[in-house]
């Protein structure tokens, strides 16, 4: 089943001023977030699908692209998530937000993709360029989670939803980062623990390759 594929790959990240999700991005304990939700903080807990709670630091931070990379340290057996081609990603397939919202563990909701490289304002200055916008429910909480396609694999981070959007003047959508087009470029570097360009994590104002 495909939300049990997934579900051990995303883990809830709360700090001082809120929570969030995350994604295992790999076997080293980097994680993938949105900046948004790591904010000013420095320091996480880390709840993993099997009940596990660890510390996390920050790894690095990409405010253009709303993304940021925290390490979890002395846990092990963590799920790194399957990662997919989204630049594959036709409008009408189906994908599945699994996320925390609003702090409910593990949750999942199902909607598809209503268009491709939407460009969407987070508000404060942040414009996100090609983002992948779904019908399904993001709600605060989901925020730094996997956007799943029917076969497990990760096409994008969910982030907050666009102002109005789930006003009644129009339909409920929400968006999620491409993978292809952000933390491909970036993610792998992490490790590195280097800030000079955005393919190793820091806080940069330059975009990565498409």
């Amino acid at each position: 089943m495909v939300v049990n594929k997934v579900r051990p790959s995303v883990v809830e990240i709360t700090t001082s001023t809120g929570l969030g999700s995350g994604v295992v991005y790999d076997d080293n304990g980097d994680i993938a977030t949105n900046d948004h939700v790591v904010r000013t903080a420095r320091n996480f807990q880390v709840s993993v699908f099997d009940g596990r709670v660890a510390v996390a630091s920050l790894v690095g931070l990409f405010p253009p692209y709303d993304l940021a990379v925290i390490r979890v340290h002395a846990v092990t057996r963590l799920h790194p998530a399957v990662f997919a081609n989204s630049s594959q990603l036709q409008v009408g397939h189906i994908d599945l937000a699994i996320g925390n919202p609003l702090g409910l563990a593990s949750s999942v909701t199902e909607g598809i993709v209503s268009f491709t490289r939407r460009t969407v304002g987070e508000g404060n200055g942040v414009v996100l360029p090609g983002t992948i916008q779904t019908s399904g429910a993001i709600n605060p909480g989901n925020s730094g989670g996997a956007l799943v396609d029917t076969q497990g694999r990760v096409i994008g981070i969910p982030t907050f939803p666009p102002p109005n959007a789930n006003s009644a003047a129009q339909p409920p959508t929400a968006s999620a980062l491409p993978f292809r087009r952000t933390l491909s470029s970036w993610c792998p570097a992490a490790d590195h623990g280097r800030t000079s360009s955005p393919e190793r994590p820091g806080r940069s104002s330059a975009a990565p390759p498409p």
